[in-house]
C-alpha cells in the first residue's frame, strides 16, 4: 500500500512571527530616559551645538522665558571665537519634578583666548517642547 502524505489539520492556527508596529511619521516612540537624564541631556546638547556652531539649535534649547530675554544675533555673536563648549562633572542638586537644577564645570575654548573653566548652575524645566534651559549662570572656576 502506498503511504499518503499527512494533511495538516485545518483547525490548527497558523503561527506568524510578530511584525513591528507601524508608526505614523509624526509619532515618536516614547522616551524611556529618566527626567534627570533628559535634563542633563538638554544641557549637554546645548553646549555640543555651540561647539558645532549650530547656534540656532543651541538657542532653541533655551526655554522661551530665557530666549525672550536674549537677542539671538547678539547671543550667537558672543560665540564667534568659540572652538569648544563642553560640560563636565554634571550633578543634580535639586529635582522639583518639572524643574531640575544642575551644577557643572564648563570648559570654554576660544581662538584667540585659550581655555577657561567656569563653575555653572542651570535650571532645566520640562516644557511642551521638552526639557529646556530656563536659567544658566557661570562664574570663573578654580
Amino acid at each position: 500500500t502506498a503511504v499518503k502524505p499527512r494533511k495538516e489539520s485545518a483547525d490548527k492556527p497558523k503561527v506568524e512571527p510578530p511584525r513591528p508596529r507601524e508608526e505614523s511619521a509624526d509619532h515618536e516612540p516614547p522616551n524611556t530616559m529618566s527626567a534627570e537624564d533628559q535634563a542633563i541631556g538638554a544641557l549637554v546638547y546645548y553646549h555640543q551645538n555651540i561647539t558645532q556652531k549650530n547656534y540656532r539649535r543651541a538657542y532653541d534649547f533655551m526655554a522661551e522665558s530665557l530666549r525672550s530675554q536674549i537677542n539671538y544675533d547678539k547671543w550667537a555673536d558672543g560665540f564667534r571665537t568659540t572652538v569648544k563648549s563642553e560640560v563636565y562633572n554634571v550633578r543634580i542638586v535639586q529635582n522639583r519634578g518639572n524643574a531640575i537644577t544642575l551644577t557643572y564645570v564648563l570648559e570654554a575654548v576660544d581662538n584667540p583666548g585659550g581655555t577657561q573653566y567656569f563653575d555653572g548652575t542651570a535650571t532645566i524645566v520640562d516644557t511642551a517642547e521638552g526639557w529646556r534651559i530656563a536659567d544658566m549662570r557661570h562664574k570663573p572656576g578654580n
